[in-house]
């Protein structure tokens, strides 16, 4: 007997191994289990999106602003990461599964959805100097992150409409409800 009620999200793979961000920027020791437990509370299967930054600069990379990542190689390697991905996706909702949202990560260069990490001046050799000067200079734009760009733009090259909510992870009580809600309104 098959019980499965073909309900899922897809989350970024941060949210569920925060090992992958950069060093110092990780708010939890594994993971965001109370974003977890809402999801699987409300009846949703995860599929976890790969960590572009981790798998292209590896674990001990620096942190970077959109505008880094915003490069030609970067871009080509979201989209041969992604790739799987949409094929996977389409062959779940052929079969009639209903996937309800990318849960992103608010803020992140590559990962966020309404807003990404944002400072044109970063580059160049690190220094303290040259960092306070850059840090001072950052901030957010209201523009996805470099991966999640691709994501949406792949995904309507396909067809696929599936709407995408931030995890905020400064505000994980605000987030979860969010999304809490946003997920009892697609279970109606």
């Amino acid at each position: 007997m098959d019980i499965r009620n073909k309900k899922m999200v897809l989350i970024s793979h941060c949210l569920c191994n925060t090992n992958s961000k950069v060093a110092g920027f990780s708010p939890k020791t594994a993971c965001e289990d109370n974003l977890l437990n809402l999801v699987f509370s409300k009846g949703y299967g995860i599929i976890q999106l790969p960590c572009p930054e981790n798998r292209v600069y590896g674990n001990r990379r620096w942190g970077q602003s959109r505008e880094q990542f915003d490069n030609p190689h970067f871009r080509s390697q979201c989209k041969n990461m992604l790739l799987p991905f949409i094929q996977e996706i389409e062959d779940y909702l052929k079969n009639g599964y209903d996937i309800a949202a990318v849960i992103s990560v608010y803020g992140s260069p590559s990962c966020g959805y309404t807003a990404s990490y944002s400072n044109s001046s970063y580059g160049g050799e690190l220094c303290i100097n040259t960092i306070q000067m850059q840090v001072d200079s950052s901030g957010i734009e209201h523009s996805p992150g470099i991966f999640m760009n691709e994501f949406k733009k792949l995904m309507e090259e396909n067809g696929i409409n599936i709407p995408f909510v931030d995890f905020v992870e400064e505000n994980p009580l605000e987030s979860m409800e969010i999304i809490s809600k946003f997920l009892e309104k697609k279970e109606v």
